[in-house]
């Protein structure tokens, strides 16, 4: 479902070591999402984006 609070992406990103930043972060809200549907040079696009008044 849309949008996903809590997106954790540690294993997709690069993050410094701990004693860089204490404080690290690999979890995030997905506030827009792009769609293409279609072959390459042809298809449409989908956005799906949450607007702050629809905030959870």
């Amino acid at each position: 479902n849309f949008p996903v609070k809590n997106l954790e992406l540690k294993d997709y990103i690069p993050l410094p070591s701990p004693k860089d930043n204490k404080k690290l972060r690999s979890k995030y809200d997905l506030i827009a999402n792009i769609v293409h549907d279609g072959k390459p040079g042809a298809g449409f696009y989908r956005v799906f984006v949450q607007r702050k008044s629809e905030e959870l």
